[in-house]
């Protein structure tokens, strides 16, 4: 499936990609390719559910310490 024209872009930030493990548009096993586009660490975290899985209630908890440990400040 093409989504459009791609634009290779790096960044020095750590990358923690979130995706649904029943995402038709956007299949889990490609979420390990953001490595590509950081020279900092690449987390995958799979969430129950589809496309949306990142807004269902069941999977708050998730996204809540995903963001939090995301928005820490480095020591």
């Amino acid at each position: 499936m093409s989504v459009g024209p791609v634009t290779t872009v790096h960044v020095t930030v750590p990358v923690h990609a979130l995706g649904g493990c029943s995402d038709l548009l956007i299949p889990a096993d490609l979420l390990p390719t953001w490595a590509r586009h950081t020279t900092g660490e690449c987390r995958v975290e799979l969430l129950d559910g589809g496309h949306f899985a990142l807004l269902a209630p069941e999977n708050r908890a998730t996204v809540d310490r995903v963001l939090q440990t995301a928005l820490r400040p480095a020591p």
